[in-house]
């Protein structure tokens, strides 16, 4: 066996111990389950995990934009920060799920210290679409009840350093229906 993998099982198994003796402490009324991660979430915050070691910040913790900063390295930090804070809301709200708030408040502070060091992540959806951004389109889907272009999904955020564009983002556009046509069109220069 992998031995970073039994040090991980090891710690989980820890961890929940721990969390469990602790929980005696307290009467039966007040005690706390411990929290349920997807297993894709706990995914995701290993790669983020592992993505923050890699990063290294100048001695005042702000990210600079100069030849040294790994861009790409900013980007998958962005993206899957994005991505954890995307499983952990509710949908169609700004709000985390149940369980999930004491998390959800350590994902927003390192959004906010990304913030701070000049690292902006940008999601698009629910935003009206207009030819020439600076945006990978991957579709344009047939909408019902739609009078004009709305990206209605985000794949990849944009992200911007310093105000530099350092990731596309890449998008689903939703368009008013057709009637000949009930399927999803690729944008053009892209064959079926």
């Amino acid at each position: 066996m992998n031995t970073n993998n039994t040090i991980k099982m090891d710690l989980s198994w820890f961890s929940h111990l721990w969390h469990s003796a602790r929980q005696f402490l307290f009467p039966h009324e007040f005690r706390i389950e411990p929290p349920c991660l997807s297993v894709s979430l706990e995914d995701d915050l290993d790669q983020l995990s592992i993505a923050v070691r890699k990063l290294q910040l100048s001695p005042d913790n702000a990210v600079k934009s100069d030849e040294n900063i790994n861009h790409k390295l900013i980007a998958e930090i962005g993206t899957g920060l994005w991505r954890v804070r995307k499983n952990m809301l509710r949908p169609e709200s700004d709000k985390p799920k149940e369980g999930m708030e004491r998390a959800y408040r350590h994902v927003q502070s390192i959004f906010d210290s990304l913030e701070t060091s000049h690292v902006q992540i940008k999601d698009h959806t629910d935003e009206e679409w207009i030819d020439g951004r600076n945006i990978s389109v991957l579709a344009f889907q047939p909408m019902p009840g739609f009078t004009k272009e709305i990206i209605i999904e985000t794949i990849k955020p944009t992200i911007f350093l310093d105000e530099q564009h350092i990731q596309k983002g890449q998008v689903i556009v939703g368009k008013p229906e057709q009637e000949s046509e009930n399927d999803i069109e690729l944008p053009p220069g892209i064959m079926k």
